[in-house]
């Protein structure tokens, strides 16, 4: 079993289609209505979606972890995660899971190669490629996307990055899981995607908190 594990604040408008196309492809779907004022939790409920609501945001991380636990749980043997405003193709999600034969953890890239497709603003595309040569310098890696949010995981891959402790909470978490992922010797693979930027979620607030977790990746790698 498969789940597909998507975190959304205020997105009522574009969760119900994106449920309905993962439950097509056979995937259990958790939605983590990560402090909505709006319907987004009861949008995912006719096409059979679990939702679990928070009161209050906790932030893209604490969220999507409480959904891989979940799905732990339940037995699931594998875990997509995707945005929930639009800007990750569903019809890609078996690619990911497909690569997750040879990978623990797959990383759907927007910058791999010459065969992505994105379509959003340039300083997201040139502050995300500066992160991922930062950070490549510093752990000796070659990651094209250390941000992207469209990620596959294994279950043995939930079960080892779960055992960590994670001071990020938003886009920051995702560079801080590839870290440790790396840091755990586990397979990484990656796969060009699609990608068309939503309503973004990304505030000062949330470029520092990347900026701080980059540079702990930086000094961590330095004192090693």
């Amino acid at each position: 079993m498969i789940a597909a594990c998507i975190t959304a604040r205020n997105e009522v408008e574009t969760i119900g289609p994106l449920v309905k196309a993962l439950t097509e492809l056979d995937y259990l779907v958790f939605v983590i209505d990560d402090g909505s004022t709006d319907d987004t939790g009861e949008a995912g409920l006719p096409w059979g979606a679990q939702v679990i609501r928070h009161r209050e945001s906790r932030g893209i991380g604490p969220s999507l972890m409480e959904a891989w636990r979940a799905a732990l749980a339940l037995g699931c043997e594998a875990v997509i995660q995707l945005d929930a405003g639009g800007s990750h193709d569903p019809a890609a999600a078996p690619r990911l899971i497909a690569e997750l034969e040879c990978a623990d953890v797959v990383i759907g890239s927007r910058f791999w190669a010459l065969f992505c497709d994105y379509k959003g603003p340039f300083w997201r595309r040139w502050g995300s490629r500066l992160t991922a040569w930062l950070c490549n310098l510093a752990c000796r890696t070659e990651f094209t996307d250390w941000t992207s949010g469209y990620r596959a995981f294994s279950r043995e891959a939930l079960e080892t990055l779960l055992e960590h402790d994670y001071k990020a909470t938003m886009h920051g978490w995702q560079m801080e899981v590839l870290w440790q992922a790396n840091e755990s010797g586990l397979r990484v693979a990656e796969v060009p995607i699609a990608y068309e930027s939503g309503r973004s979620s990304l505030s000062p607030r949330v470029i520092l908190e990347a900026l701080r977790v980059g540079l702990r990746i930086c000094a961590s790698r330095l004192r090693s």
